[in-house]
Order: C-alpha cells, then structure tokens, then sequence
C-alpha cells in the first residue's frame, strides 16, 4: 500500500514531505511528538511504534495536505466520475442518508456547520494518541479549514468560525 500511494499519488503531486509508516522501517526522526492536557500541563500521549496506515501511521505537513486538497478539487487525482462520487450523499440499507461518504463526511447540515444554511460542506476529522487533525472545506467557494494538532485538542474549527468567514467573502 505505502509504495502504491508513494508512486501513485505522492511523488506525482509533488508531495515529498508526506511519509507512511513501515513495520521494517525506523520512526521519522522528525515526526512531532503527540500530547493530551493533565490539569495545567502537557504530558506525552504518542504512540511512537504504531505502524497502521489508515487511521494512523501517514504522516504529513500542511503544504502537503494542501497540495492533496488542490489536486483533488482540480480533478487530478481521480477521474471525474470518481471524484463525484465523493460528493454524493449515500443512501443506507434502510433507505436513510447517511452524512459519510467516500472518504469524507457531509458536513453540509452537520454540526461543524449549523451556522451557515444551505452552504455545501465536506469534512474529515482524525484523532489518534496525542494527535488531531481536520480539513472541512467548502466546494462552492474554493475555501478549507485545514489544522494539525499534535496535543491531542485544537484542530476543530472553532464555533461560529463558517459564519464569520462567509460573511467576509463577497
């Protein structure tokens, strides 16, 4: 999988700080380390050997993930019948629309987005150890939130901050 994702979409958008983890490989000497709060104070909370890829174990920078972003956006990482899939809302078993999707989740009635009716919104949110990390974007207007935390809180964006940031847009 990590070679796959390394040909196939890492080293042809560019992205050469973006890294997977390998059982036989030595940890990325400079990987942050992950914290959570005790009291008034930061305490180590890592997982320095975990070595799952998917919820963990990718590891990247913020121009990297804005550079997946773009190419996403743009139609240069899938084909275009693929890239619209991640769009759709899926419809369960039981015949419900269901807010995840592929890969992301409608955040377009979510909670991240109350604030602002009507205004289309994706989002991914992760959280593993001492670490966090969010993208919720905005397909209409060009626009994510993008943030990486590694002390365990932060990376969500803060309330209201949709209906501030729109109302600033013309």
């Amino acid at each position: 999988f990590a070679s796959f994702l390394e040909d196939s979409v890492l080293r042809p958008l560019g992205m050469y700080q973006t890294r997977l983890a390998r059982r036989e490989s030595p940890p990325d000497a400079h990987r942050a380390t992950g914290y959570r709060r005790e009291g008034d104070r930061f305490v180590v909370d890592d997982v320095r050997d975990h070595r799952s890829v998917g919820s963990g174990g990718v590891y990247s920078t913020l121009p990297d993930i804005l550079t997946w972003y773009q190419a996403v956006m743009a139609g240069r990482l899938l084909k275009p019948s693929s890239t619209a899939l991640l769009f759709e809302t899926p419809v369960t078993l039981s015949g419900s629309r269901s807010y995840l999707g592929m890969g992301w989740s409608n955040e377009t009635l979510g909670s991240r987005t109350r604030d602002v009716a009507g205004l289309r919104a994706y989002g991914s949110f992760g959280e593993l150890a001492g670490f966090r990390s969010a993208i919720l974007f905005y397909p209409d207007h060009g626009v994510a939130w993008i943030a990486l935390s590694n002390s365990g809180e932060g990376a969500l964006p803060p309330e209201g901050m949709a209906g501030r940031l729109f109302q600033r847009l013309p």
